[in-house]
């Protein structure tokens, strides 16, 4: 384990309120899964490899230090009052933006008589023969 007298060196990752830790798969044995301070995005920080002394439960306004350190890779965990020190080969820091994303594009809007014509037309070209006069009608 390093020497507790870690200082922050650089942020990667910000949560804001609840913070879940624990392990994701057997490659990611620690993982912190929360909201993004600021922007409200879903974050996710992967650690792969981590030691035994990774955090684990929930954890308040989390904020995810990299140790610039020779040899091994530590990440510096700073929740309120507590300091967690993760040991790990490397860390991922994903953020997602799809409700984001989701949110800026609208919905389609179909109405009830361009959806109901959708399902004649399709049922139509279901019996055979029926796709030429079909066809016939789509022509200029």
């Amino acid at each position: 384990m390093p020497p507790p007298e870690l200082r922050p060196e650089r942020l990667i990752a910000a949560f804001a309120g609840a913070v879940h830790s624990g392990a994701a798969s057997p490659a990611v044995n620690c993982r912190l899964a929360g909201v993004e301070q600021g922007s409200g995005i879903a974050l996710e920080v992967h650690f792969s490899g981590a030691s035994a002394e990774a955090p684990l439960g929930i954890l308040q306004d989390v904020r995810v230090f990299e140790q610039g350190r020779e040899g091994a890779r530590h990440w510096l965990l700073l929740a309120g009052s507590a300091r967690h020190v993760v040991q790990a080969r490397s860390a991922q820091v994903h953020r997602m933006p799809r409700a984001a994303f989701y949110a800026a594009v609208p919905p389609p809007s179909l109405t009830l008589v361009t959806r109901l014509g959708w399902v004649l037309l399709l049922n139509l070209l279901r019996i055979p023969g029926l796709a030429r006069p079909v066809a016939w009608l789509k022509s200029p």
